[in-house]
């Protein structure tokens, strides 16, 4: 998939030792199995970068998102990165799960969708700390 392609295959590829590449490599074979069971939900818009420092109030108190990086994907995917930094409310989750109920194999592409964000972390920055976090969502992911 392009999904699959544009994202985990290159920090896959590129990796230079043999835990993280053999990792990313059954990651990247575990993809299609699991977004198999959302291969046919309607696209949504997404922000694409909806961590806290991408949402905010007005001074009316109404919420807002900037600095969007849109594309139409799984409504699942813009909850990842909520989680990586914190300042969601427990409310926030509730909400929108009122909205668009948690469907089968949540948890695992919620890792999945998660590692896509620490993968490109570690592409961006480097940061060793960032790769042991990406080897430990690939372990997960994989269960």
């Amino acid at each position: 998939s392009a999904f699959k392609d544009k994202s985990y295959g290159r920090a896959a590829l590129n990796a230079s030792d043999a835990e993280f590449r053999d990792l990313g490599e059954r990651t990247l074979a575990a993809v299609p199995g699991i977004l198999a069971s959302v291969d046919r939900a309607p696209p949504s818009l997404l922000h694409g970068d909806l961590w806290i420092g991408n949402a905010g109030a007005t001074g009316d108190s109404e919420a807002c998102v900037f600095d969007p990086a849109c594309f139409f994907g799984h409504s699942e995917f813009d909850l990842a990165i909520t989680g990586m930094f914190g300042g969601y409310t427990d409310a926030f989750y509730e909400s929108y799960h009122a909205a668009i109920p948690r469907a089968e194999g949540f948890q695992q592409r919620e890792g999945l969708y998660r590692l896509y964000h620490y993968v490109n972390q570690l592409n961006l920055f480097g940061d060793p700390a960032v790769r042991g976090k990406c080897v430990d969502m690939m372990r997960g992911v994989l269960g």
